[in-house]
Formats: C-alpha cells, structure tokens, sequence
C-alpha cells in the first residue's frame, strides 16, 4: 500500500510543474522572435569577414542611439 503524504507530495509537485509551464511559455512567446532578429543579423554579416561580429556591435550601438534620440 503506498504512503498518502507521498502521493500528495507527488501531485503538489506536478500540479507546480504545470503552473511554472505556464508562466514561462508566455515569456518564451516574446523572447524568441528577438532572438531570431539577432541571429538574422549575425549570418547577414558573416561572409566570412573577420570583423562581422564588430560590425553587428556598430549596429546594434547606433540603433540604440536612434531610439535615444527619439525619446528626447
């Protein structure tokens, strides 16, 4: 016969498992696409030049900039 506290225990654990699923996957929903922007940018760059990756940091720089200006 198995313990109650155990199977309890083990429900409480799924039914938090569950939960935390759901409050991650919204998050996972927004991060993603931003993800897939940077990472666009990095294999448009590549062509095998050696300073590809200075010049995604220029960009990126500059885009912050633009978006600084406009708050102003």
């Amino acid at each position: 016969m198995l313990d109650s506290r155990l199977l309890l225990r083990l429900r409480v654990l799924g039914d938090s498992a569950r939960i935390a699923h759901r409050q991650i996957e919204p998050l996972l929903v927004f991060a993603v696409p931003a993800l897939q922007d940077i990472l666009g940018r990095i294999t448009q760059l590549t062509n095998g030049r050696p300073d590809a990756f200075a010049e995604l940091d220029i960009q990126l720089d500059r885009s912050n900039l633009s978006s600084y200006e406009y708050m102003n």
